[in-house]
């Protein structure tokens, strides 16, 4: 038994150690009622403590100074452990008190009452759970001819056609169109670039190309020899109420992934908005396995992983904070988004580094036909986008920005130290895209946000995100296509106070990521497409820095060690056709991790749980010397089964490391959470997922249903110890504890594209749990038993509805329905000092009110004339149209000797806001 050595103040302390205790009268007897035999006399209570420990199933808090010279005095037989207690406390200032677990907790000056004050446990209250030939898309010529090479004596042979797919009015890539040749029952799909590469023996042939939102196009090819074939498609002006979905359809059912979800920016622009701004996040939330903790968080959850296991990319490079506004928006314009990609299940082995999810933002290329520009302004935020040609046909630009003007919220606010608060955010993209020639396309990308918060006219918390991406795309020959590519993300936070000129402060923290990339796609034939390629990243991590603001100041300066590690992966797959109806993938990602010097790396006694008392020594390494590596593999696999032209199903296998972690010991994550790399002391985590899935397209792909299972592992998770401090931590790991994790769930989509009302419904069934990892008693949580996490949210509904009334008029609507987050909830208390301290129940326990919001908006277009300056649209919204005072969060508080607990609602009326957006 290793017992607590405790140093903090002794509130805190208690807190920290009774946080996951649920004390009930009946423990008392169970563990009191223990009969003690042996010889005592003389044996000091430590050697004591530690000896009923070791044979019982009993575990003692205590202060060491409270029990020097305490020692016990005679022999028992069949003795209880309760009287043998009192028997030696009589006459001292100890007193203990034995909960159901078999803790017996010892106090001094105070006792410990096992109940609340009833009012603060009302039920009412809480209720507990992507040869040359270029053609030009014509309508008035559906069924040309398109030549590659010559006829010859020998026609037979395979060749192979590849090339690129634009639209044809702005000369961006048509990601995810699909090439079909019905004659030989063969096809292929653009990348991310709009490009695709066919094999297909010599002949002529009917190629059909389609894509959601584009003019299906039909071709008559007669091919000899390889070589290439761009394409340029049209727009579609869809007639009202005539929707065509077949090619979206059918691409769904042959993807391999379970779990892909893809959102197109006409489908978030529909749905009703928080303030009148449209957020790619907020509408993934919507979709079935992704969650959030609560109304305005920051981060989301996906299958049952924490908000730091998604990988959020843009322009293939990570950015570690999406949130603006305190979590409200997402800190991405839309206006530069062509698509998005959300890998629940099935990542493919190109992608690494977290263990739950992946985000993949597709940029807008930019306008190179003309130029263009889209904006709006809403109640609380402006933003303009403008793009369009350098060079016509060769070089493009897409620059945006957005601004807030949103401090008059907060002054509508009840809460006085809000009203006297302050908020602001910004940010920025350009992007410029250039064809050297038909075989080479660079690409350079930037992004820049800000976002600063001044809390009651004192405390300023201010965070950047900026990422740059330089982009080289080649295509070596017809079936290899590449690219290479160097990244940048910074990201950083400064907490600073000025209202005590003595103790004026700024407090640091910054990530600098660097990557380089490449990434080769072959196709060596019709039933195998080839990715592989190879990762290097570096990481350099500030976990704090603690500067002195002013002369006058004393704060010292202090600053944690810096953290480097390079962090290289090697990846390859195989998307093998086996038969028409058959395809595999098979993937493996080789991933390491060594982290480098200059740096002092504490170590600990083996025997004994982490602590400052535990030190033995310390390491000291040189600069670029390694101190520790870790190097795992990761093997993705799925396979799609088709049934007959309408249904699939889907299974796949993940597994997954990351090296990363934010450290939270909040519910909901925030701008100044801090994150750290694995150490020689913190272990990566490891995710491992099985998933398998049912799809099914109805009434020629009107209605989209699909139903999936899965079933995740988590490793070496983080939780933290009671009263753990995260900031200027320089040994965290004394903090840490490891934890297992374990989610499964169902999800059900249920969506239709076609008509005049389109929509979706999801639905899911969850459950997520934590388990502490670790060989100390002292550092178990929940007594080593499993409990929901904090994000765990069984029952999870969402409805979508969108009803077109005119060309010019449309209405939107979405309700949401979900479980209320568990929480830890006190249970007792004990008066410490005349104060009353809580005692908490079990980890989560209980769980706050269920969730549930409707909110609807209107959009009222202007004149369908084809020639003006501008469009534009005007769109009327209410978030929470019932005005349902929705919970985010329950805290306590002791007010004239009483406990108690008082709710928290984020959003508790009806939000009207109005929206005017145009595009020119």
């Amino acid at each position: 038994m290793t017992h607590c050595n405790w140093n903090k103040p002794m509130r805190s302390v208690i807190l920290a150690l009774l946080l996951l205790l649920f004390i009930t009268p009946s423990a008392y007897s169970q563990t009191g009622d223990i009969l003690i035999n042996g010889n005592f006399r003389g044996m000091s209570f430590s050697i004591f403590a530690q000896e009923i420990s070791e044979t019982h199933n009993i575990r003692f808090f205590y202060k060491p100074e409270w029990i020097e010279g305490l020692t016990l005095q005679k022999s028992y037989s069949d003795k209880p452990l309760s009287e043998i207690l009192n028997e030696t406390m009589t006459g001292s200032d100890l007193k203990f008190f034995i909960d159901e677990s078999g803790y017996i907790i010892i106090t001094k000056d105070y006792a410990i009452k096992s109940r609340l004050h009833a009012g603060a446990t009302d039920t009412n209250y809480i209720e507990p759970e992507d040869y040359s030939v270029y053609f030009n898309e014509d309508e008035s010529d559906d069924f040309q001819v398109i030549r590659i090479g010559h006829p010859s004596g020998d026609n037979t042979g395979i060749v192979t056609v590849s090339g690129y797919i634009r639209n044809r009015n702005t000369g961006e890539p048509v990601i995810g169109a699909v090439l079909r040749i019905e004659e030989l029952k063969r096809g292929s799909m653009t990348n991310q670039y709009g490009y695709y590469s066919m094999s297909l023996p010599k002949g002529d042939f009917n190629v059909n190309f389609s894509c959601l939102g584009m003019k299906t196009l039909n071709r008559q090819l007669s091919i000899y020899e390889s070589g290439s074939m761009d394409i340029e498609m049209k727009e579609n002006l869809i007639p009202l109420g005539s929707i065509t979905v077949t090619a979206e359809g059918d691409a769904e059912l042959s993807r391999m992934e379970v779990g892909l979800e893809k959102l197109k920016m006409k489908e978030v622009r529909l749905l009703p908005t928080n303030l009148g701004v449209p957020d790619i996040i907020k509408t993934a939330l919507l979709l079935p396995g992704i969650q959030t903790v609560g109304e305005g968080s920051q981060g989301f959850n996906v299958r049952g992983g924490s908000a730091d296991q998604n990988l959020i990319l843009l322009y293939d490079v990570p950015i570690f904070n999406t949130s603006h506004f305190l979590g409200f928006f997402s800190s991405v314009n839309s206006d530069i988004i062509n698509d998005i990609s959300l890998y629940k299940g099935g990542i493919p082995a190109k992608y690494g580094g977290r263990i739950s999810s992946v985000l993949h933002i597709l940029p807008k290329d930019g306008n190179k036909k003309k130029f263009s520009g889209s904006g709006g302004i809403s109640p609380v935020t402006s933003n303009l986008m403008i793009e369009g040609p350098i060079i016509k046909d060769k070089t493009s630009f897409i620059l945006s920005g957005r601004s807030t003007y949103s401090n008059w919220i907060l002054k509508l606010l009840d809460e006085t130290s809000l009203k006297n608060s302050k908020i602001s955010f910004y940010d920025a993209n350009l992007r410029l895209v250039h064809e050297l020639n038909k075989k080479n396309n660079i690409e350079l990308s930037s992004y820049l946000s800000h976002d600063a918060f001044r809390f009651n006219n004192d405390t300023l918390y201010s965070y950047n995100n900026s990422v740059m991406s330089l982009k080289w795309r080649h295509i070596f020959n017809n079936q290899l296509f590449a690219v290479f590519s160097v990244n940048n993300s910074k990201y950083n936070y400064n907490i600073s106070s000025t209202e005590d000129t003595y103790n004026s402060f700024a407090l640091l923290h910054n990530i600098d990521y660097s990557e380089l990339n490449s990434h080769l796609t072959w196709y060596p034939n019709h039933r195998h497409q080839v990715d592989m390629g190879l990762d290097i990243a570096n990481y350099g991590i500030i976990p704090g820095q603690l500067e002195p603001l002013g002369d006058s100041s004393v704060v010292k300066q202090t600053i944690v060690e810096k953290q480097r590690a390079i962090v290289p992966a090697l990846f390859i797959s195989d998307r093998i056709k086996v038969t028409d109806w058959f395809t595999l993938n098979a993937g493996v990602r080789l991933s390491s991790f060594l982290a480098y010097g200059p740096a002092i790396v504490y170590n600990y006694h083996p025997d004994l749980a982490k602590s400052a008392a535990s030190i033995t020594d310390t390491s000291v390494y040189r600069s670029g010397q390694v101190i520790k590596k870790y190097i795992n593999p990761e093997l993705r696999l799925s396979a799609n089964l088709l049934l007959g032209a309408y249904s699939s199903l889907k299974i796949n296998y993940n597994s997954t490391t990351q090296y990363i972690h934010q450290l939270s010991n909040t519910a909901t994550i925030s701008p100044t959470d801090i994150w750290v790399l694995s150490t020689a002391h913190i272990k990566p985590q490891r995710g491992r997922q099985l998933a398998l899935g049912f799809y099914t397209n109805l009434f020629n792909n009107t209605i989209k249903i699909s139903l999936e299972g899965y079933y995740k592992k988590m490793d070496d998770m983080i939780d933290f110890k009671g009263g753990a401090k995260l900031l200027m931590n320089e040994n965290i790991e004394t903090d840490i504890i490891n934890t297992t994790g374990r989610a499964r769930g169902l999800e059900l989509m249920i969506k239709k594209d076609k008509g005049r009302l389109n929509g979706w419904i999801s639905y899911t069934y969850s459950k997520t749990e934590i388990k502490s990892n670790t060989r100390f008693i002292t550092e178990e949580i929940n007594n080593g038993n499993w409990f929901p996490a904090n994000y765990d949210k069984p029952h999870d509904l969402s409805v979508i509805m969108n009803y077109i009334f005119s060309r010019r008029i449309s209405f939107s609507c979405t309700y949401v329905y979900s479980t209320g987050r568990p929480i830890t909830y006190p249970i007792a208390t004990y008066t410490y000092g005349g104060v009353d301290v809580l005692h908490y129940s079990d980890r989560n326990k209980y769980r706050i009110p269920d969730y549930s919001r409707l909110d609807a908006s209107v959009t009222l277009s202007g004149n369908l004339k084809s020639k003006k300056l501008a469009h534009s649209t005007l769109t009327f919204s209410i978030y929470n149209l019932l005005g349902r005072d929705n919970v985010y969060s329950i805290y306590f508080d002791t007010t004239n000797d009483l406990v108690q607990g008082y709710k928290l609602s984020v959003f508790a009326k009806p939000i009207p806001s109005l929206t005017y957006n145009f595009k020119f």
